[in-house]
């Protein structure tokens, strides 16, 4: 399949907009624009990978104002800290979600043939970049845990390594105070989603059994 050139691209996303434009406002949805809907009322919380073929909005079907969204290399959240030298993009995210729009879930999102664990796994053949080696670094410790399994294939390493990251996101949600004391009182429910892209399969992660199980079928 011939790839698109950044023209058709920008022409495709224009075209998509006035098509989404027209199915909005004609389906009686210009009270986005009137003010009935003053603010933001969403239940969910996804936090997703940046990869353009896992956006939740597309694969689950939400429509505009159905889920707050929180994007980012490997769907990482970071431990709660509050360094003030340290930029805090995605747990300002988070806590706005929780605090403010006060969701009932949160799902970490992760996904298969990932770049970013992959780049996690190779990161000394490779290098980290200006930014990547150091967003990756919370989740530096996987890499070890994944080494220390033996006689994993290429393809099971990298699955491995990018299902403990979401474990690894759910544990560090749970650092944040606010987040904790919610869930404590089932104000608040964590949930740790695999997608695998070629067979569109969808796993969810079982506290209990510590194990992924398909939350999908026909």
């Amino acid at each position: 399949m011939r790839a698109e050139s950044p023209a058709e691209i920008t022409e495709k996303m224009r075209a998509g907009f006035r098509a989404a434009r027209g199915r909005y406002l004609e389906s009686g949805l210009a009270c986005l624009q009137k003010g009935a809907l003053p603010r933001e009322h969403t239940r969910a919380l996804v936090i997703a990978c940046s990869d353009s073929r896992v956006d939740p909005a597309l694969l689950f079907g939400f429509d505009l104002g159905e889920v707050f969204t929180i994007r980012n290399v490997a769907n990482l959240v970071p431990p709660y800290e509050t360094d003030s030298t340290t930029s805090h993009g995605v747990s300002a995210a988070i806590e706005y979600a929780v605090r403010a729009l006060e969701v009932e879930a949160i799902i970490i999102f992760g996904h298969s043939n990932c770049g970013g664990i992959n780049a996690l796994l190779h990161m000394d053949e490779h290098g980290g970049g200006d930014f990547i080696g150091h967003w990756l670094s919370m989740a530096s410790d996987i890499r070890r845990e994944v080494d220390g399994v033996p006689g994993l294939s290429h393809e099971a390493r990298i699955e491995l390594a990018e299902k403990r990251s979401i474990m690894r996101s759910l544990e560090n949600l749970r650092t944040f105070p606010w987040i904790r004391e919610r869930e404590e009182r089932g104000l608040l429910r964590l949930h740790g989603w695999y997608f695998t892209i070629d067979t569109f399969h969808l796993e969810g992660y079982n506290s209990g059994s510590g194990e992924f199980e398909s939350i999908f079928t026909e």
